[in-house]
């Protein structure tokens, strides 16, 4: 990868980086608090990352009824 110039100000700066080989993939890297990638782009697609650190919401087992086993399907 070869770093590139700082974007963006204060709290949501990010520093780009290039592949070598191929500068159709990309990344930004948050400069403040954790090393958290901010985007991703491809020579197809991107992607925008948020909401690192945010609280999951709680998993619950499901209901008995709601539950089937795989022998239940494979009938």
């Amino acid at each position: 990868m070869i770093k590139g110039r700082v974007s963006g100000t204060g709290a949501d700066s990010w520093v780009n980086l290039t592949s070598r080989t191929d500068p159709k993939w990309r990344a930004g890297i948050l400069t403040t608090g954790k090393r958290h990638p901010r985007y991703w782009t491809t020579a197809t697609s991107n992607a925008t990352i948020t909401e690192f650190d945010a609280a999951l919401p709680v998993i619950k087992r499901p209901a008995k009824a709601d539950v089937v086993t795989y022998d239940e399907l494979s009938d």
